[in-house]
């Protein structure tokens, strides 16, 4: 019977040698289907080559980091660096932007216009103005007409002053879809009103 049952275990690992298995794998897979350990052997024998058995050694040392655990950090400190340097700088009042802006630095100011909030900012003698927040209180036609529209006001470096700053400050030397969507309301205005 002992035999028989090793032309079988021979059969099996034949057949799965030629498609490619490792020795190692099919002596694993036969030991797992509950062949004895010295049949297989044998048959390993026979075919010329025992399996070689592995040795495993305890991992001793770090702990193996991913390569993206390792850039997580770097890319942070990029983002951090560019805002250092990029990022303009906020300002608390108009004194701190009109300063800012006659010397033709980045400069930031939220203002309060009417319940909405105007956001001022100044980089490379250009003024660019756009509602960032919309009051309550607003129509939502009017919210419509100018949400995420901005316009862009030039000037000349030293001669920046307050006459610039609100929403309607010096448009008449100001560009975008901003301005645009202003004349219309004023345009309406004066339709309906007859101003």
């Amino acid at each position: 019977m002992a035999e028989f049952e090793e032309e079988k275990v021979a059969k099996i690992i034949d057949k799965f040698l030629r498609k490619g298995y490792s020795k190692e794998e099919l002596r694993a897979a036969m030991l797992a289907k509950g062949y004895p350990m010295r049949i297989i052997d044998d048959v390993f024998a026979d075919i010329g080559e025992k399996p070689k058995a592995k040795i495993r050694m305890p991992h001793i040392g770090m702990p193996r980091i991913k390569p993206r655990f390792l850039l997580m950090p770097l890319v942070i400190l990029l983002i951090l660096v560019l805002a250092f340097f990029f990022w303009p700088d906020s300002c608390k009042d108009r004194a701190c932007l009109i300063e800012k802006a006659n010397n033709c630095e980045k400069a930031v100011l939220e203002e309060d216009f009417e319940g909405s909030t105007i956001l001022y900012i100044a980089d490379s003698c250009k003024l660019t103005k756009k509602i960032a927040e919309f009051s309550n209180e607003e129509p939502q036609e009017i919210i419509g007409l100018f949400k995420g529209k901005e316009m862009g006001c030039s000037y000349e470096k030293g001669k920046f002053d307050d006459s610039y700053l609100g929403l309607f400050g010096n448009i008449e030397i100001c560009e975008g879809e901003l301005k645009d969507a202003i004349y219309e309301l004023r345009i309406a205005q004066y339709e309906i009103l007859g101003e």
